[in-house]
């Protein structure tokens, strides 16, 4: 049988001028390199009511590195959550996750954020894993 949790969705998410946040495409940097924040968002379906799941992120750039600044042992980024709605079905529980990382923006060019689901019991068996990109450039260069 087929495993139902998914993740629906993943972006890379930033606030406009009236502070609503919602997902972004282009990262403009006055300068790089550049220590920085970025917001992650992301949401689950499928998940079952009270169980536990390990959130896996990665954030890469087009050479395939890694600019988390985390220590290489704490890479890839893993979040426990725990779905939980009442008024949803027990066995198709939707999730949310935000999450806030700090990057080292080295280079332009289009950058790779990884996600990936698990069972907090299993870590190692990914339960769903999927992908988005964005775009990063230095102010007056579109590239």
């Amino acid at each position: 049988m087929e495993r139902k949790e998914k993740i629906a969705f993943i972006f890379p998410a930033a606030q406009d001028t009236n502070g609503n946040e919602g997902p972004i495409l282009n990262f403009q940097c006055e300068k790089l390199p550049v220590d920085t924040k970025i917001t992650v968002a992301a949401a689950f379906v499928g998940l079952k009511q009270l169980k536990e799941y390990l959130i896996s992120l990665d954030i890469i750039d087009k050479s395939g590195v890694t600019i988390l600044k985390e220590p290489p042992d704490k890479l890839p980024v893993k979040i426990p959550v725990t779905a939980n709605d009442d008024d949803a079905d027990p066995v198709d529980v939707p999730g949310f996750l935000r999450a806030e990382l700090s990057v080292k923006m080295a280079s332009v060019g289009v950058h790779t954020i990884k996600i990936s689901i698990s069972s907090v019991d299993e870590p190692s068996k990914v339960l769903h894993k999927t992908e988005s990109r964005f775009r990063v450039f230095r102010k007056g260069e579109w590239k």
